[in-house]
């Protein structure tokens, strides 16, 4: 049985097609089988709580409809099938709804009014998961499906005779509601539109990589066919290619990890705003009461506004991804550090931070933009979790270690307890301590300028003894750039 559903799985998908159309399918295939799944076990509930009820007959239909998503992507119909499914989730669920109102003899609550909109709005985020950004058409088509199925909720269900106030419910504010409905649709769609069409970018940037890695391959290939009748000169120009290949690979190695990693942020970090409006419109639709249903709006846009701020975050840690700010100079660790003490200048003053300096090596030829933010990052670091109990004090100093200049910051704050949080340390969106504040990438940014300078950051720290960073720099003016 587990087998024959992994095969169902992979319906409609083959080695000639893009990676991208793959995922889509087989996420689409995923779906549809979880859908079922989900609607069975409903209908023996139903059952056995409602005898009788043709409900169970309705639901039974939109299953079928939901299992024929595979067998269409098995014959070739990849469009037709994900469109399928949108139509089977949103409008099956409309069907559902008004098929319990319309043939139970019992008195409908309120609530299915709510509940099943508010199911069909978490259902319009299925296009976004199953289409790509470059099948625009298709996507808009599916998008449209869905507004439609929420704008026509209403006259449907006047049309058959079972609209909210025909039922008898005198709730003045439901069409109020309604609205918001659509203003929660706006928003869901365009965040989550947002992060698609970034996911769809690095994934068609990963694809180029591979592509010119494949093409690199080939032509170093055909070189060490001409070199191996050559002598030790054209050996070593063939370890020299080798070399560089190696590394492109790393670096597409280190990649992928990282766009597995933003993946998972993305859906991690968006789970909890949208959890939380969704749960607010549930609050919503059971309050009477005017303010509190203001004050629940009120909420309502706080969580949108989060879900923006971590738009933005995520944006802050694609910008500092690019290559840009990599001008090398000669750069004065002096001189930065004096010009983080002046940005700073407000909470050094406050806190009585006491600042030394130990420059054994006073400059670097390096990225001067890169070496000024980790500067920033670990000081205003060091001195957000300072003790309350002990004299602040941040120690800077550089010193060399062998092919390095090492960077190192040291403090005698709160400390990290590296056993519990070393392999997360660097990570985005991370938080160490209970009175933590910010966005939680400070760290994770700092990772990422050292080895924008092909350093690395070590951290040596215990709760309560303080804490010490020690960044590894390359000093360019021996190197060639």
């Amino acid at each position: 049985m587990q087998s024959r559903f992994k095969r169902i799985r992979y319906y409609g998908t083959s080695l000639t097609y893009p990676g991208w159309q793959n995922r889509n399918v087989i996420i689409a295939n995923n779906i549809s089988l979880l859908s079922v799944s989900v609607l069975f076990f409903l209908n023996i509930v139903h059952s056995i709580t409602h005898p009788g009820d043709k409900v169970v007959y309705a639901s039974i239909i939109v299953g079928m409809i939901l299992l024929s998503v595979p067998l269409l992507h098995r014959s070739g119909f990849l469009r037709l099938g994900r469109t399928l499914l949108t139509v089977a989730l949103t409008t099956g669920m409309l069907i559902l709804t008004l098929t319990r109102k319309i043939t139970s003899e019992e008195v409908v609550s309120m609530n299915t009014f709510y509940q099943s909109r508010t199911a069909i709005l978490v259902f319009c985020i299925v296009p976004l998961a199953t289409i790509h950004f470059s099948e625009r058409k298709l996507l808009a088509i599916n998008l449209i499906i869905c507004l439609l199925t929420l704008f026509l909720y209403d006259p449907i269900h006047n049309a058959l005779g079972v609209g909210f106030y025909q039922l008898g419910y005198t709730d003045p504010d439901y069409y109020y509601t309604n609205f918001m409905y659509f203003v929660i649709f706006i928003v869901l769609i365009g965040s989550s539109g947002f992060f698609k069409m970034e996911m769809d970018t690095y994934e068609k940037q990963n694809e180029e990589l591979i592509e010119a890695l494949h093409s690199r391959n080939n032509l170093i290939e055909e070189q060490k066919e001409e070199l191996t009748s050559q002598g030790e000169v054209l050996r070593q120009l063939l370890q020299e290619k080798d070399k560089d290949l190696s590394q492109v690979t790393h670096q597409l190695i280190n990649f992928n990890h990282e766009l597995l990693q933003y993946s998972y942020t993305v859906s991690h970090n968006l789970r909890g705003p949208v959890a939380r409006i969704l749960g607010l419109l549930d609050i919503y639709s059971n309050y009477s009461d005017e303010q509190e249903k203001k004050n629940v709006i009120g909420f309502i846009h706080d969580a949108a506004r989060e879900l923006d701020a971590i738009t933005l975050d995520l944006n802050k840690i694609v910008e500092n991804r690019s290559d840009t700010f990599n001008v090398r100079e000669n750069v004065s660790f002096d001189g930065e550090l004096n010009q983080i003490k002046q940005l700073l200048e407000s909470p050094i003053k406050k806190y009585q931070i006491r600042i030394l300096t130990k420059f054994n090596v006073p400059d670097i030829f390096s990225a001067r933009q890169r070496i000024n933010h980790i500067l920033f990052i670990l000081i205003s670091n060091a001195i957000q979790y300072r003790r309350l109990d002990h004299a602040p004090e941040i120690k800077v100093s550089t010193y060399r270690k062998n092919e390095w200049i090492v960077l190192e910051i040291q403090d005698n704050g709160k400390g990290i307890d590296l056993s519990l949080y070393r392999d997360d340390l660097f990570k985005p969106f991370r938080y160490f301590h209970p009175d933590a504040s910010g966005n939680g990438i400070g760290l994770y940014l700092a990772k990422l300028q050292a080895e924008r300078l092909h350093g690395h950051i070590d951290v040596r720290s215990s709760p309560g003894a303080g804490t010490t960073f020690s960044v590894y720099l390359k000093d360019w003016s021996t190197k060639s750039v």
